[in-house]
């Protein structure tokens, strides 16, 4: 009874974060995150270095297309079944962002502060919300195998993707809101599919 109690609790956990990526989208329409969109872009953009720069180059690729894709393709290798709903889950997502994209067209920041090239629209951020699915269902697949330090895969994991956030900002394509727009939607997106599909018996068979 317990169990199924439980259970039921965490299909609705999806709710949450869908909740606050439309407060988040409401902000934005309304323009109330404006004025922490600016501090947190203005900050990011006075501590900037060729150093850091290049750091996060490096960790804003790990949210791209090819080193998603990459990894998609790896964990294919290893288990066919799991590689196959990575790719599917993966690309809906990029689907997902485009439509929202086109749909809301905001633009980005001022093209004079981008240290990386980017062309679309800004909300949300397709970094944010491609890593955030990646990384949390890749989580997903390590904790199921007989690696130790589950713990410690975690933080990775998670750590990632907040990095991968915070670097869409530093390199100055994205506002606060747009990375969290995008985190929080492929959060709710995740939680769906994990407690509606990924955690069902019949579907891991």
């Amino acid at each position: 009874m317990v169990k199924e109690l439980t259970k039921n609790y965490k299909q609705w956990l999806w709710l949450i974060p869908f909740i606050a990526f439309l407060l988040d989208f409401f902000c934005i329409t309304y323009r109330l995150s404006t004025g922490i969109d600016q501090e947190v872009y203005q900050f990011l953009h006075t501590i900037q270095n060729p150093v850091l720069t290049q750091i996060f180059k490096m960790i804003t690729f790990l949210g791209s297309s090819y080193c998603l894709i990459g990894l998609g393709i790896v964990v294919a290798i290893i288990q066919y079944k799991k590689g196959i709903l990575y790719g599917i889950h993966l690309g809906l997502v990029h689907i997902i962002n485009n439509m929202i994209k086109a749909f809301i067209k905001r633009p980005r920041p001022n093209p004079i502060y981008h240290l990386v090239k980017e062309t679309n629209y800004s909300f949300p951020s397709g970094h944010a919300m491609a890593s955030t699915i990646a990384y949390c269902m890749l989580d997903d697949y390590l904790q199921q195998t007989s690696l130790p330090y589950k713990n410690i895969i975690h933080i990775v994991m998670y750590s990632l993707i907040f990095l991968i956030c915070l670097s869409r900002v530093y390199l100055g394509v994205h506002y606060f809101s747009d990375v969290l727009g995008g985190f929080l939607f492929s959060l709710s997106y995740y939680l769906f599919i994990k407690y509606h599909y990924l955690l069902n018996p019949k579907h891991n068979a």
